[in-house]
C-alpha cells in the first residue's frame, strides 16, 4: 500500500488529469454510491443457486442499472444540483484514445462526479443515494520467497516455469487469469517471456494481429501505456512471472552468480490495469473502474474479454470496509474473483490497515521476511577493545533494506556507540555521536507537552543521527522482543535489535563524554541467525468500525527480488538498468498470495471464492524457520493482528481435506470466514462472569476424518480471569459433510479490572483454535480476536461536546517540532461521570494535506491515535480517570490548513463523595491518625446505584476492592488494621451493558494507623508555670510540660483538671478545650498534642509549648487543682490497644491503672505562688 520509497504516505503526489475539467465553481470530486446493489450481487446469488449468469444476462442487468443511473442524473438536474461527470481518455496500442465515463454497475453502483461544496448536502439527501464518498488517493504499496511459501511443492515433477513448457503434470497456474491493478506492466521483461509484442488493449476491438502471450489483456486507465514506474511489473512478475535470471553480486547478466527467479503461478495469464501514474499516484475512481473491468465478460467498449480468476491490489489508502474501493473490491469477490490486497506499510501501529484491504471479502496480506533475508548480527568487544567478547551475543540485528543507500552491508563495521535517547528531534542526539554509532531507543515523545516532541518514526530517528555524523544507527525496542524489519531510508546503515539486547549495551556503560566503554561490531548477514517474523512496517488491524481481523494472511515482503522496468522518468521509481530489483513492502507480499490463490483455484475448481480464502487461512502456519518448522504458538509470537492466520502454505492449501470457519450470508459476510472477531466488548470491571460464544463449522472436502481441537494463546489468555473454552475436544467430519462446535471467550469481570489498564496499557485477547487431524496429516487453524474494554452503562446518561478550531501552518511528518505551527494541543477537562471520550477531526484539504490526531491521558500516555493517509481522523478511548485529556492535532504533510475538532464525552453515573469518621488525632501535617486499627467511612447515594464497592490502598496508587455492598448500605467499617497508612475510595456500580457499569473512583480518604497504649505520665512530667496574673476575678497562668522520663511518648498528650478545691467552692476553669469546669464529672481538659514539635513526639527531655489556663476566682481565694497528665506509647502492629474512639476531649477514667496517680497544684492568687505535689487520690 505504500511506495517503496516512503515509510507512510507519498510525498511525491502530482495531479493526474482525468476527464473533462469541471465547469462548476469550487468543484469537489466525489463518488456517489446508489442504493440498489450492483450486478455482482445478482451474479453471486445466481452462482449459489447453481445457475450462473451468462455474459448476456450480466450485460442486460448492467444496462438496467445504467438506465436507473441516467434517471438519477436527470433528477439531479431537476433539483438544481449542477454536476460534471468525470471521465478518462484511455489509449490503445496504436495511441488512439477512448473517452470512458467513471460510471460503475458491476462491482459498484454509482459514478464519479464533480459538484460544488454547497451542493453536497442536497446530493447526500437524494433518496437514491446510499453514500457519498470522497475520492481517495491510493498509493502503490523472489528468488527464495516462492519456495518459502511451498508453492513449488505443487508444481509438476517437471516444473513448467517458462513460456515454452507444456507438460501439464502439476499446478503452475495454467488456465488462470490474474488481474494486476497497479502502475502497469513492462511486458517486454524476460519474466513475461521477453516478448515486446503489446498485449490486447481493453478499449480496442479484437483484431487478427498477434498479442502478447503472457500479458493477455491491458487497460491503461491512467493513460501512461507501458509501466515506467516498475511497481506493477514487480508485482505481476511475483504473482505469475516466468523463470528468468537476474544478475548476481557482480551486476553482470549471464554469469555464474546469476539468480533464478520465477513467480508463484508462472503459467497464469496476466491482465494488466494501469491506474497509477508515473509518480505512483492512484485515484479510487480509476481503481474501481479496473475492478469492474476485471470481472466483466465485456470490455468497456462492449467486446468479449477474459475474466479474472484472481485480482491483486498492491495499493491502498485510508478507509474502512465501507469505503468505495473496499466495497468495489468486495463486490468483485462476489462476482467470482479471489481479491487480494496489500495490508499497507504503516505499521507497526494498530488500525493502520486501510482500503481496499479492509473489504469484508478481500484477502489482506501482511509482509513477512523469508530465509533469503537473513539478519545481521552485533558483536561486543572485550574490555580492552582488542577482540570480540564471546560472552556477549552475537545479538540478532535486522537491517533496514532502505538504508545504506539500499545496499547490504558487505563488510563488518565497528565503532564506539553513543546513546541518543529516542532521537526524536535533533537536540536529543549528542554531538559526540559524530564518527560513532548512534544507539537509539524505540519510542516517541508525542506525550511530551513541549516543542521538542516527536512521534518515534524510524526514518526520523535515523535522519537525526545521520545529520550529527553517525556512521550507523542501531534502534533497540522499548519492549524485550525484537523490532523486526522497518522502513528507514538513509545513506548510512540502520539496524534494529531487541529491547533486551539494547539494555545490555546500555549496562556496559559510557565515559564522561557519553561514548561507550566498549566497541561493537555490525556484521554482514548471517544465515544461521535467521528468525522468521512479520515485518515491522506491515500494517495491522483490526478494522476500524467492523473490528474484523486483518491482516488475513502473511507472505514474503522483505527484499523480494523480481522484475522491474529498466528505465523510468527522473523521479523516484523502482526502475533498474538490469530489469530486476529487490523491494520491501506488503505490495510485494500480496502477489505471493494472489499467485497462491491462482494455484489453489486451478487445483481445486470446486471451491468457492470464500472457500479458497478460508483454505489459505486454515492451512497457514506461524512464520517458518529455514528448515520449514513454524515458530511455536506463544505470546511472544507475532500477533494475530499482524499476521492474521499466518504464513501461507500453498501445498497444504491445495491438499486441504477440510475447511473451518464461521458461516455468513455471503454478501454482508463471506459464506465462510476463516477468522472471527468478537470485536470490542465492555467486559472489564463488570463484576460478573460473562461468556461470548460463536459456533464454528468444520466441513469436509472429500476426505472424512477425526480432528482434535485445542486453543493456542496468542495474546492475554494468560491473564487471571480470562480463558477460552471449546464445546468439544474432538469432532468427526464425513467426506463432504460438516460438523460444528462452539468457541467461548470467558471473562471474570471481578478479576479483570481497570488496574490492568493503567499507564496507557490495554488488553487484546487473541488466540487460535487448532483442528489437528488424528492421523497427523493436516493441521487447520483459525484466529480469534476480542478486545476487552471498560464496563459501560446500559444507557448513556448524557453527552458533553466541545468544538475546537485550529490552524496548522505546516506539516513535518509528525516530528512535531514547533507548537502552534506543526502541531496544536487542545486540552479537555473530562468529567468524573465520563466513561468514553470521542474525537473527530476534519480539515480543509487540497487533496495533498494530511493531518493526524492523537489522544493523551492526564498522565501523558498516548491512549488513541488516528493516522489515516488523509482525513477525516477519528479517535475514541474509554477513560478510567477524570482529569485533563489532550487532543494533539499533528501535521504530516500540509500547508496552512484549517482544522475542526469535535470532542464528545459520553457520560454515565458518578461515584459518591466519601467522608471518614473522626480520627483519634490529626497530625501536624494534617494526616488523620487512628490508634485502634478501626476506621469507618460513609457516603450518600446519588441515585440509580445497584451496589457500592469499597477499595483500599497502602500506597495511594494501587487499590484493591475489599467490600461489595448493596446500594442500601452507605457505611463501611474496616477493623483489625495493622500500623501503616491506608487510603479508601468508593465506586458506584450501575446497570451495565454487560454486568455492572463501574464508575470512576470517588475522592480518597486516608488514615494512618498507629496503634498506641494510653499511659499515665503524671509522675513522669514536670510542670513549668509562668505568667501568673489576677485581674477582675480572673486568675491565669501559662503551663508547659517537660518529659522527665527516658521514654518518648506520642499524642494524645492531655492535661486533665479533675477537681478544684477552694473555701467558697466558686473557682472554676473557664477556657478548657472541652468546656469543662474542673469538677468531678465535668473535667477540664487541655490538649498538649499540638504543643509538640513537627515530629508529633513528646521526646525524652522535651518541654512543650505552654498553654494559657484561666480560672474564674471571684473571691480571690487560694485553691487547689488536682491534675492527671496522660499520653500514649506506641505499640507494635497488631498489639491490643486501649484507645478505641480516643480523643483529647473524650477520655475517661475507666482503666483503674490510670486512676491513682495525680498531682496537686496549690495556687495562691494573692501571693502569686504555686506549689505542686504528687498525691495518690482525690481528696
Amino acid at each position: 500500500m505504500s511506495t517503496p520509497f516512503t515509510p507512510k504516505k507519498s510525498s511525491l503526489l502530482v495531479a493526474l488529469a482525468v476527464g473533462t475539467a469541471s465547469s462548476v465553481t469550487m468543484a469537489k470530486s466525489v463518488i456517489v454510491e446508489l442504493n440498489d446493489a450492483p450486478v455482482a450481487h445478482q451474479m453471486f446469488h445466481a452462482r449459489q443457486a447453481g445457475t450462473p449468469m451468462t455474459a448476456e444476462q450480466i450485460q442486460a442487468q448492467r444496462a438496467d442499472l445504467t438506465a436507473d443511473q441516467n434517471s438519477f442524473l436527470q433528477s439531479l438536474e431537476s433539483n438544481g444540483i449542477a454536476y460534471t461527470m468525470e471521465s478518462v481518455d484511455i489509449p490503445d496500442a496504436e495511441g488512439n484514445t477512448f473517452r470512458i465515463d467513471y460510471r460503475y454497475t458491476l462491482v459498484f453502483n454509482g459514478m464519479n462526479i464533480d459538484v460544488t461544496d454547497s451542493a453536497l448536502t442536497a446530493l447526500e439527501n437524494m433518496p437514491q443515494v446510499k453514500k457519498v464518498h470522497d475520492v481517495r488517493e491510493l498509493k502503490p504499496m523472489l528468488d527464495k520467497s516462492v519456495a518459502y511459501t511451498r508453492a513449488n511443492q505443487v508444481f509438476g515433477q517437471i516444473e513448467e516455469l517458462t513460456a515454452f513448457d507444456d507438460h501439464r503434470e502439476g499446478y503452475e497456474g495454467q488456465g488462470m487469469y490474474v488481474s494486476v491493478i497497479d502502475t502497469g506492466i513492462d511486458w517486454s521483461n524476460e519474466m513475461f517471456g521477453g516478448d515486446p509484442t503489446p498485449p490486447r488493449f481493453g478499449v480496442a476491438p479484437p483484431v487478427a494481429a498477434l498479442n502478447n502471450n503472457k500479458v493477455a489483456y491491458y487497460l491503461p486507465i491512467s493513460g501512461e501505456g507501458m509501466d515506467t514506474f516498475g511497481h506493477g511489473t514487480h508485482v505481476a512478475s511475483t504473482a505469475a512471472g516466468y523463470l528468468a535470471y537476474t544478475p548476481g553480486a557482480d551486476g553482470v547478466p549471464n554469469t555464474a552468480d546469476d539468480a533464478a527467479v520465477h513467480g508463484m503461478a508462472p503459467q497464469a495469464k496476466v491482465m494488466g490495469y494501469q491506474v497509477c501514474n508515473v509518480a505512483g499516484r492512484c485515484i479510487s475512481p480509476a481503481t474501481i473502474m479496473a475492478l469492474e473491468d476485471s470481472v466483466s465478460p465485456r470490455t468497456l467498449t462492449g467486446h468479449v474479454k477474459p475474466v479474472a480468476d484472481v485480482i491483486n491490489l498492491s495499493l491502498g489508502g485510508p478507509g474502512g470496509p465501507d469505503d468505495a474501493s473496499a466495497v468495489a473490491a468486495s463486490n468483485a469477490a462476489l462476482a467470482g474473483a479471489v481479491v487480494v490486497a496489500a495490508a499497507g506499510n504503516d505499521g507497526p501501529g494498530e488500525k493502520t490497515l486501510g482500503s481496499p484491504a479492509a473489504g469484508r471479502h478481500v484477502i489482506a496480506v501482511a509482509a513477512s521476511n523469508d530465509p533469503g533475508v537473513a539478519p545481521n548480527s552485533v558483536e561486543v568487544f572485550n574490555s580492552t577493545n582488542t577482540d570480540i567478547d564471546a560472552s556477549f551475543g552475537p545479538f540478532v540485528a535486522a537491517m533496514s533494506a532502505d538504508s545504506n543507500l539500499q545496499q547490504p552491508l558487505d563488510a563488518p563495521l565497528n565503532g564506539f556507540y553513543v546513546f541518543a535517547g529516542l532521537a526524536d528531534t535533533p537536540d536529543q542526539v549528542p554531538l559526540s555521536v559524530a564518527g560513532n554509532i548512534c544507539l537509539v531507543k524505540r519510542g516517541s515523545t508525542v506525550d511530551v507537552d513541549a516543542a521538542d516532541a516527536g512521534t518515534g518514526l524510524f526514518a526520523n530517528k535515523a535522519a537525526n543521527c545521520q545529520a550529527k555524523g553517525a556512521i550507523a544507527t542501531v534502534i533497540f525496542n522499548n519492549t524485550p522482543e525484537p523490532v523486526g524489519e522497518v522502513l528507514a531510508p538513509a545513506a548510512s546503515p540502520v539496524f534494529t535489535i531487541s529491547g533486551t539486547d539494547g539494555e545490555t549495551l546500555q549496562e556496559l556503560g559510557y565515559n564522561a563524554a557519553g561514548i561507550s566503554n566498549r566497541k561493537i561490531q555490525l556484521n554482514p548477514v548471517d544465515a544461521s541467525l535467521y528468525q522468521p517474523g512479520i515485518a515491522g512496517f506491515s500494517s495491522r488491524g483490526p478494522i476500524l468500525g467492523s473490528g474484523q481481523i486483518k491482516a488475513d494472511l502473511a507472505a514474503p515482503g522483505v527484499a523480494v527480488l523480481a522484475a522491474t522496468t529498466k528505465s523510468g522518468p527522473p523521479v523516484a521509481t523502482m526502475a533498474h538498468p538490469t530489469g530486476y530489483t529487490s523491494a520491501n513492502g506488503t505490495s510485494m507480499a500480496s502477489p505471493h498470495v494472489a499467485g497462491a490463490a491462482a494455484l489453489v483455484r486451478q487445483a481445486r475448481p470446486e471451491l468457492s471464492v470464500a472457500d479458497i480464502r478460508a483454505v489459505l487461512m486454515n492451512t497457514s502456519t506461524n512464520p517458518r524457520f529455514a528448515d520449514g518448522t513454524p515458530k511455536a504458538d506463544n505470546i511472544m509470537n507475532d500477533s494475530i493482528l499482524a499476521q492474521g492466520s499466518g504464513l501461507i502454505d500453498v501445498k497444504a492449501a491445495v491438499n486441504a481435506k477440510a475447511v473451518m470457519g464461521i458461516p455468513g450470508d455471503g454478501v454482508i459476510e463471506p459464506t465462510l470466514l476463516g477468522s472471527y472477531s468478537f470485536k470490542s466488548l465492555p467486559v472489564i470491571d463488570t463484576r460478573i462472569q460473562h461468556s461470548e460464544t460463536v459456533e464454528v463449522t468444520l466441513r469436509g472436502l472429500g476426505n472424512a476424518g477425526d480432528y482434535n481441537l485445542s486453543v493456542a494463546n496468542n495474546r492475554d489468555l494468560q491473564i487471571d480471569g480470562i480463558d477460552v473454552s471449546l464445546s468439544s475436544n474432538s469432532v468427526s467430519v464425513s467426506d463432504n459433510g460438516s460438523t460444528t462446535f462452539t468457541v467461548s471467550a470467558n471473562f471474570d469481570g471481578d478479576k479483570v479490572r481497570s488496574t490492568l489498564l493503567e499507564n496507557g496499557q490495554f488488553l487484546e485477547t487473541m488466540w487460535y483454535v487448532i483442528a489437528e487431524r488424528s492421523d497427523g496429516s493436516e493441521t487447520l487453524r483459525m484466529p480469534f480476536y476480542l478486545k476487552p474494554r471498560m464496563s459501560e452503562p446500559a444507557a448513556v446518561v448524557g453527552t458533553q461536546s466541545e468544538t475546537f478550531n485550529g490552524t496548522l501552518t505546516a506539516g513535518d511528518q509528525n516530528t512535531q517540532a514547533v507548537a502552534g505551527v506543526t502541531y496544536q494541543d487542545f486540552p479537555v477537562e473530562v468529567d468524573a461521570s465520563a466513561f468514553r471520550l470521542v474525537g473527530d477531526l476534519d480539515y480543509t484539504s487540497n487533496g495533498v494535506d494530511d493531518v493526524d490526531l492523537f489522544l493523551l491521558d492526564p498522565d501523558g500516555n498516548q491512549i488513541a491515535s488516528s493516522t489515516n493517509a488523509g482525513g477525516p481522523e477519528h479517535v475514541e478511548a474509554n477513560v478510567i480517570q477524570p482529569g485533563t485529556y489532550t487532543y494533539r492535532v499533528s501535521g504530516w504533510l500540509n500547508g496552512p490548513v484549517e482544522t475542526t475538532l469535535i470532542s464528545t464525552q459520553e457520560l454515565g453515573g458518578i461515584a459518591p463523595t466519601v467522608s471518614m469518621s473522626q480520627a483519634d488525632f490529626i497530625g501536624s501535617n494534617g494526616e488523620s491518625i487512628d490508634f485502634d486499627g478501626e476506621v469507618t467511612i460513609s457516603w450518600a447515594a446519588n441515585g440509580g446505584e445497584r451496589k457500592f464497592e469499597v477499595e483500599r490502598s497502602s500506597d495511594g496508587e494501587n487499590f484493591e476492592a475489599i467490600a461489595l455492598l448493596d446500594a442500601s448500605v452507605t457505611e463501611f467499617t474496616d477493623s483489625e488494621l495493622g500500623n501503616g497508612t491506608y487510603h479508601y475510595r468508593v465506586r458506584s456500580l450501575f446497570d451495565g451493558k454487560i454486568g455492572f457499569y463501574v464508575s470512576a473512583p470517588s475522592n480518597v480518604k486516608s488514615v494512618t494507623i498507629d496503634q498506641r497504649e494510653k499511659t499515665n505520665l503524671t509522675r513522669k512530667v514536670s510542670m513549668a508555670i509562668s505568667n501568673l496574673d489576677l485581674s477582675n476575678g480572673i486568675f491565669s497562668l501559662d503551663m508547659a510540660l517537660t518529659n522527665d522520663d527516658s521514654t518518648d511518648y506520642v499524642p494524645l498528650l492531655t492535661y486533665r483538671i479533675k477537681k478544684i478545691k477552694s473555701a467558697s467552692g466558686t473557682v472554676k476553669v473557664i477556657n478548657a478545650d472541652n468546656g469543662g469546669e474542673g469538677s468531678k464529672g465535668n473535667h477540664a481538659i487541655f490538649d498538649y498534642s499540638y504543643q509538640l514539635g513537627n515530629d508529633d513526639v513528646f521526646s525524652a527531655g522535651e518541654t512543650t509549648e505552654a498553654r494559657h489556663i484561666r480560672f474564674a476566682d471571684p473571691a480571690n481565694e487560694l485553691f487547689q487543682i488536682y491534675v492527671k497528665v496522660t499520653g500514649y506509647r506506641q505499640l507494635e502492629s497488631g498489639s491490643t490497644t486501649q484507645a478505641s474512639g480516643a480523643s483529647a476531649t473524650a477520655e475517661t477514667d475507666e482503666d483503674p491503672s490510670l486512676f491513682d496517680q495525680l498531682v496537686e497544684v496549690t495556687v495562691n492568687p494573692i501571693t502569686g505562688s504555686v506549689v505542686t505535689q504528687l498525691v495518690d487520690e482525690l481528696p
